[in-house]
C-alpha cells in the first residue's frame, strides 16, 4: 500500500492517472518477469466562481449631484471551486462604461480573488431616476466538453436629489394715454419659474388667489430641466379699492408634481404693485338772501348757504370737513361727509342770519375751507371757496341846502342865484344801494 497527496495540477486534471510496474530478481542466467498495470483516479472538481460589484459616486466639490460625475465601481471575483479558473472575463451592458485595465482576468486559483474597475459619468436621466441600477456579469473559459460557469451582481448606485424650485413675480400697470390710474387700467404680471435643483420638475402649477387675474397662455409648465426657466403672464384690471389702496399686494405660489411617496416642492413670492394716486377736491359756495315779503332787508332775513364739494381726484377721500368762520352760522345736517369717489359731489347746507351790521356793509363776504382726513403719513387735500352775498341797503338822505338872501352889495352881487352856486349844487343826487342779488364764487385747489 501506498499514499499520495493530490496537487492543485491533479484536481485541475480532474483525475491522477500513473502505471505500477512488478518484477521479481530471476535466478542467475535469466530474465526478471514483471507486470504493468495504470490506475488512474478521479479526482472530484468543483469549478464555481462569485462576483461582488460595488459602486461609490463622487459628487465632487459642491457635494450636488451634477451631470457629468463618476460612479467608480469594483468588480470583485472569487474563485470559490476547488479548480483553477481560466479566461474569465466579466462584462456589464451599461453604456458609457469605461475599464481602467481591461474586464479580463488570465488565471484565478482556488479561494484567489481579483479586482477590476471601471468608471461611469452619471446622466440627468440618472439624477432623475435617484439612482443608478446595472448588472454585471462574469464568465470563464471552461475546459473542453465544459459548461462555463459565471455569476452576476446586480448594483445600484443611489444618486441624491436636490428637488427646489424658485418663483419670482412682477407687475407693472399700464396708465393709459391720460397717465392717471384708473379702474381698468391693466397691471400685466410675469411669473418666471426656475428650476434651482439638480433634478427635471414636472407639471408645475401657479396659483394666484386674485379675482379676476386672466392668465395669457395657461398657468402651468409642462417640465423644467435643471436650470432652466419659464416664464407665464397674467393681466388683472385694477379697481377703485386698489386705487385707494395705492397698491395692489397679492401672492403667488408654484407646485410641481412630485415622483410617487414624495411630497411636492413649491415656493412663493408676494408682489406689490403701487398704483398712483392724485387726490384732490373742489370747494363751491354760494348764499342767496331771503328778503320776506317786504322785500327789505331787515335784521333777522335768512342767508342760506350752498357748500358743494367735488372729489376730483382719482381716490376715494374719507372724512371731509367743512369749516367756516363766519359768526352765527348754523348746519342744517352738519358740515362732514364721511366719503367721496372720484368724481362725485355732496352738498351740505348752512343757514346765517343778518344782523345790522351786515345791512349797513351791504354785504357778507366770508371764505369756507374742505379738508379731508389723508390716509397716514400723507398730507390732507383742500380747497377754498367764497361767497358774496349783497344786501340791498337804505337811500343816504341828502344834505340841506340852504340858499342865501341876495343883499345887493359886495363883488358878484345882483346874479340872482345868491350863495346857491356855492353850495351843494349836486346834493339832489340820492345814494340809493344795489338792488338785491347774491354772487357765488369758488376757488380750487391747483
Amino acid at each position: 500500500m501506498a499514499t499520495y497527496p493530490i496537487t492543485q495540477e491533479d484536481i485541475d486534471a480532474g483525475t491522477r492517472h500513473n502505471m505500477a510496474t512488478v518484477k521479481d530478481t530471476p535466478p542467475d542466467g535469466e530474465e526478471p518477469v514483471k507486470d504493468k498495470d495504470p490506475e488512474d483516479v478521479p479526482i472530484p472538481r468543483e469549478r464555481d466562481i462569485v462576483l461582488v460589484k460595488d459602486g461609490v459616486l463622487d459628487l465632487g466639490t459642491d457635494k450636488i449631484a451634477n451631470p457629468g460625475d463618476v460612479i467608480t465601481y469594483s468588480f470583485t471575483v472569487t474563485n470559490v471551486g476547488n479548480m483553477t479558473l481560466k479566461g474569465m472575463t466579466i462584462t456589464d451592458p451599461l453604456p458609457g462604461l469605461t475599464w481602467v485595465d481591461g474586464n479580463t482576468i488570465d488565471s484565478l486559483a482556488p479561494g484567489e480573488s481579483a479586482t477590476l474597475t471601471a468608471t461611469y459619468a452619471i446622466t440627468q436621466d440618472d439624477i432623475d431616476a435617484g439612482t443608478r441600477e446595472n448588472l454585471a456579469v462574469v464568465e470563464d473559459t471552461p475546459p473542453d466538453g465544459e459548461e462555463p460557469v459565471k455569476d452576476k451582481d446586480p448594483e445600484e448606485v443611489p444618486i441624491p436629489q436636490e428637488r427646489e424650485i424658485d418663483l419670482v413675480k412682477t407687475g407693472e400697470l399700464d396708465l393709459g394715454e391720460n397717465g392717471v390710474s384708473d379702474p381698468g387700467d391693466v397691471i400685466t404680471y410675469e411669473f418666471t419659474v426656475t428650476n434651482v435643483g439638480n433634478t427635471t420638475l414636472k407639471g408645475m402649477t401657479i396659483t394666484d388667489p386674485l379675482p379676476g387675474l386672466t392668465w395669457v397662455a395657461g398657468n402651468t409648465i409642462d417640465e423644467l430641466a435643471p436650470g432652466e426657466s419659464a416664464v407665464l403672464t397674467a393681466t388683472y384690471g385694477i379697481t377703485q379699492e386698489d386705487i385707494d389702496a395705492a397698491t395692489r399686494h397679492n401672492l403667488a405660489t408654484v407646485t410641481d408634481t412630485p415622483p410617487d411617496g414624495e411630497e411636492p416642492v413649491k415656493d412663493e413670492d408676494p408682489e406689490d404693485v403701487p398704483i398712483p394716486q392724485k387726490r384732490g377736491v373742489s370747494l363751491d359756495k354760494v348764499g342767496v338772501l331771503d328778503l320776506g315779503a317786504n322785500a327789505s332787508a331787515n335784521p333777522g332775513d335768512v342767508t342760506t348757504y350752498e357748500f358743494t364739494v367735488t372729489n376730483t381726484g382719482n381716490a376715494t377721500l374719507k372724512g371731509l370737513t367743512i369749516t367756516d368762520p363766519l359768526p352765527g352760522l348754523t348746519w342744517v345736517a352738519g358740515n362732514t361727509i364721511e366719503s367721496l369717489a372720484p368724481g362725485e359731489s355732496v352738498t351740505l347746507q348752512a343757514t346765517r342770519i343778518i344782523t345790522q351790521a351786515d345791512i349797513d356793509a351791504c354785504q357778507v363776504v366770508n371764505i369756507a375751507l374742505v379738508r379731508d382726513t389723508p390716509p397716514a403719513g400723507e398730507e390732507p387735500v383742500e380747497d377754498p371757496g367764497d361767497a358774496l352775498v349783497k344786501i340791498p341797503c337804505k337811500p343816504v338822505t341828502p344834505p340841506t341846502v340852504e340858499v342865501l338872501p341876495n343883499t345887493g352889495s359886495g363883488a358878484g352881487s345882483g346874479n340872482g342865484l345868491g350863495a346857491a352856486t356855492m353850495v351843494w349844487a349836486s346834493a339832489a343826487l340820492l345814494i340809493m344801494a344795489l338792488g338785491v342779488g347774491a354772487i357765488g364764487t369758488r376757488r380750487q385747489q391747483p
